[in-house]
């Protein structure tokens, strides 16, 4: 990958990162080569849940590329829910999952991005719910 490409991909990564309200704002991800990933469910339905209860899903993934791939960050765009990463890389051809536990002080539809940062690249994933009280 040239210099400059490698360059204009940090930057775009950094920029996605701030604006997804990320404590790391300034880190920069390059992208490894032959790294890529598939992700089962990108829209994640928590369904109808009570005002200050919790739920966990879970989302599976699978290394699609030919090197080891790793997650870097997560971030939600409210605070209603949290992304629980795997800390190893997974292999070529290796399934993996990681958390969403979501809990939230709002009464209403709940619609939220995640936005994943990987050495594949940038992901977004999308979670509704409805709270009740």
């Amino acid at each position: 990958m040239s210099t400059i490409k490698q360059y204009l991909l940090q930057a775009v990564f950094t920029l996605a990162i701030g604006l997804s309200g990320s404590v790391a704002s300034s880190a920069q991800v390059t992208v490894q080569p032959g790294s890529t990933v598939f992700i089962q469910d990108t829209i994640i339905e928590f369904g109808i849940i009570s005002l200050q209860d919790s739920l966990v899903k879970t989302v599976s993934f699978k290394n699609t590329g030919k090197v080891d791939f790793q997650w870097i960050d997560a971030v939600s765009e409210c605070g209603c829910a949290t992304i629980i990463l795997p800390k190893k890389p997974v292999k070529p051809g290796r399934k993996g999952e990681f958390q969403i536990v979501f809990k939230s002080p709002y009464i209403g539809t709940i619609e939220k991005k995640i936005t994943m940062v990987s050495t594949a690249g940038i992901h977004y994933l999308t979670y509704h719910a409805y709270v009740k009280e």
